[in-house]
């Protein structure tokens, strides 16, 4: 019983932060898209980058400033895909923890709803 007071309390003072939450949380999502997209864009042109100097190197004689510049050029590009990727990865794990809390939001709204019924009372 103490413990339903006490979380009962907890949610009334919540509520009202929620709604500021849950707008936060959507212009975040807009800016998360953006940063996907630009993800995205990084990760193909930079592979594009890495296959263009790794033929380039290959086709220019060892021990030439050109075909080293080509092989820095080459590892950059890896490094830049493989970041863009990770990116990409770290916005789909963060999009499935906002549909968690979107869950949980649908399962607490009810009972924040119950409350303030009561606060009312």
């Amino acid at each position: 019983m103490i413990l339903g007071s006490m979380f009962s309390l907890l949610l009334a003072f919540w509520a009202p932060k929620w709604t500021t939450l849950l707008k936060i949380g959507g212009e975040a999502e807009v800016v998360m898209k953006e940063v996907e997209q630009a993800a995205e864009v990084v990760e193909k042109v930079a592979t594009v980058v890495e296959k263009v100097s790794e033929e380039m190197a290959n086709k220019l004689p060892d021990d030439n400033k050109i075909k080293e510049a080509a092989l820095v050029i080459e590892h950059i590009s890896q490094e830049a895909a493989k970041d863009a990727h990770i990116a990409e990865q770290i916005i789909h794990k963060v999009e499935k923890i906002k549909q968690d809390l979107e869950d949980v939001e649908e399962t607490i709204e009810p009972i924040i709803e119950e409350i303030e019924r009561h606060k009312k009372v």
